[in-house]
């Protein structure tokens, strides 16, 4: 019984040394993990804002207006040289027409809602509170009291928006 004993107590006490030598592998482990955790959020964070500084350069430009060519730019430069008269060469080009036409904006101005706060957002609903602490559900297509219909429930960067013909509602701390 003697000898069991003892080898229960040399097992239990590898078991020991082996699990303090596990406790102190995470120990010095941890800490370079976190820093690795931290430099991949900060790498994420600088990727995420200059996409989204793309995507708002890309959506000015498209904003801007667009010149459309009436006809070919210039039509001396597909006809060869031997059949150019001199009076043509040396006559100043007219300016052709241009036409301009603009993209316009249709989505409704991004004016905070000020009444109203974005509580929550689940399954294509939004639960909105007034200043009065009164909570209301609301979906596309809903009125909601003193503002109108509610066009979209969006998603725009990190948090969700309610789009109304009269401006965004969004999360707010009252």
């Amino acid at each position: 019984m003697n000898a069991e004993i003892e080898r229960l107590a040399k097992a239990l006490g590898t078991l020991r040394e082996s699990t303090d030598a596990g406790r102190a592998e995470i120990r010095s482990v941890a800490p370079s993990l976190t820093d690795r955790m931290a430099r991949l959020e900060q790498g994420l964070d600088k990727k995420l804002a200059a996409f989204a500084e793309r995507t708002a350069s890309a959506e000015r430009e498209h904003s801007l207006p667009v010149a459309l060519p009436s006809a070919p730019a210039d039509k001396r430069a597909a006809t060869p040289v031997a059949a150019v008269s001199p009076v043509t060469a040396t006559a100043t080009p007219k300016a052709e027409p241009t036409q301009t036409a603009s993209i316009t904006d249709t989505k409704p101005k991004s004016e905070t809602v000020e009444a109203w706060a974005l509580r929550d957002v689940y399954d294509g609903i939004a639960m909105l509170e007034d200043r009065k602490r009164r909570l209301l559900e609301v979906a596309p297509g809903d009125s909601i009291p003193g503002i109108g219909r509610v066009e979209a429930i969006e998603r725009r960067g990190r948090t969700w928006v309610v789009v109304t013909k009269q401006g965004v509602i969004t999360p707010q701390t009252w």
